[in-house]
């Protein structure tokens, strides 16, 4: 008897194969969707804006916003700040970020005390880094405004007030 049930196949081997092959296929069919998916943005575009805003408020608080702003050309200081915004966002994105300075003319201001008096055309100076959003992209935008003070050149009191607009989209499909 009992050389005929060591003859015997053992049925539950047979059974723990198809399992653990079952598995595998369904954690290699899973790692493969993960990895396609990771080029997609999720977010939506409100947390895109709410992340950019809070990394401009972050970068004003530190004096980085105002301290580029004053010691570059407005287009140059577009590009440092975009290229310090994308260390806030994740690698499914892109963004463009544009900067404006507007001088104040002080005796025109005193004198028409209304906001074409006091920021003329002439004392407008911007520029942009970045490329445009695709046509049919969902895209977060936002505007920062700060200013800067100092001491010109002759040692009178300054103010110059910048703007910093930003637009973020998903990258990707």
């Amino acid at each position: 008897m009992k050389s005929k049930i060591a003859a015997r196949a053992n049925p539950h081997g047979f059974v723990f194969s198809l399992d653990s092959a079952a598995s595998v296929t369904i954690l290699v069919a899973a790692m493969f969707m993960l990895v396609a998916l990771q080029g997609h943005s999720t977010m939506s575009p409100s947390a895109q804006s709410a992340i950019a805003s809070d990394a401009l408020y972050a970068l004003e608080g530190s004096g980085y916003l105002a301290a580029t702003i004053d010691s570059n050309s407005p287009s140059q200081a577009a590009g440092l700040i975009r290229s310090r915004l994308a260390g806030f966002l994740s690698a499914g994105y892109d963004k463009n970020v544009a900067v404006r300075v507007f001088g104040v003319a002080r005796a025109a201001c005193n004198s028409g005390r209304n906001f074409p008096s006091c920021f003329p055309d002439a004392n407008i100076s911007s520029g942009t880094a970045g490329s445009a959003a695709p046509s049919g992209a969902s895209f977060a935008s936002g505007r920062h405004i700060g200013a800067v003070y100092g001491t010109g050149a002759q040692g009178g009191f300054t103010q110059r007030i910048y703007v910093v607009e930003y637009y973020v989209w998903g990258i990707g499909g």
